[in-house]
């Protein structure tokens, strides 16, 4: 497990947990071939996909930010105009339900990388449903 945060307390518990912390998003990127975003703001998902973009990794992108689909698709079409990006898909994350297993997943984008990525999201979702790209279209 790869991660990053800006807190360096976080990158502490992080490591202390068995994780690797790495100094910032591109050294993520070239360790991890799926990576997690939960983000505070729709600043700083959009300030976390241009850096993301800016890598030459072929990463899959799970955005499990609780915020407007409008920001969370703003995200994505930024990742998506790049050839670094083989998906967008996006997780509803609520609180404590996080721990409980007790979140559905609704993910969006290529169909092909969410069924690569339904043994991840039963790790943390007690369901997960592919709605299509066209969910990333609105907003």
């Amino acid at each position: 497990m790869f991660g990053t945060d800006l807190d360096v307390a976080k990158q502490a518990a992080l490591t202390e947990a068995g994780g690797l912390a790495c100094p910032d998003i591109a050294s993520v990127c070239e360790k991890a071939p799926v990576i997690l975003t939960s983000l505070p703001s729709p600043y700083a998902l959009a300030a976390v996909a241009a850096a993301i973009a800016a890598t030459a990794s072929p990463c899959v992108v799970v955005e499990t930010s609780t915020m407007a689909l409008s920001d969370k698709t703003g995200g994505a079409g930024h990742v998506g105009g790049r050839r670094a990006y083989r998906a967008g898909l996006h997780a509803e994350r609520h609180g404590a339900q996080a721990v409980n297993r007790d979140l559905v997943v609704y993910a969006s984008g290529d169909t092909a990388a969410i069924a690569a990525q339904m043994p991840l999201f039963s790790d943390f979702a007690r369901a997960a449903h592919d709605i299509g790209r066209m969910a990333m279209a609105r907003g």
